[in-house]
């Protein structure tokens, strides 16, 4: 039951957080030069680039760095050991950014004592 509200809630978030997301316009990354490759590979992962796995689903997404919002959520309702010990998930996870997106007041709503049992 915890497990379905927290993904509905994540679920309801990312898309509202995609529709504000998608009407703002993002600059394109530069193009990396030879002393600098990290950096733009960082920047890729922080602006929507792919994320490389680095474990489990939570390490993976503490590791990638815009995800401290859900991580937050996750420990918030104790879905962290059920995503570490749970094989063969698929967590469609919103950015900081898609959560910062949120019209003013949802995220405190989305993390709400009521919705974390």
């Amino acid at each position: 039951m915890r497990l379905t509200r927290l993904m509905s809630a994540t679920a309801a978030a990312a898309l509202l957080a995609g529709a504000a997301h998608a009407q703002t316009a993002e600059p394109a990354p530069s193009t990396p030069t030879a002393g600098e490759p990290s950096a733009q590979a960082g920047a890729a992962a922080r602006t929507g680039g792919q994320v490389t796995p680095a474990g489990d689903i939570v390490e993976t997404v503490k590791a990638a760095g815009q995800f401290t919002t859900l991580v937050k959520a996750l420990e918030a309702t104790n879905l962290v050991e059920l995503l570490k010990t749970t094989p063969n998930l698929t967590v469609f996870a919103p950015t900081d950014a898609a959560f910062a997106a949120l019209p003013a007041g949802q995220l405190d709503r989305l993390m709400a004592e009521e919705n974390r049992s």
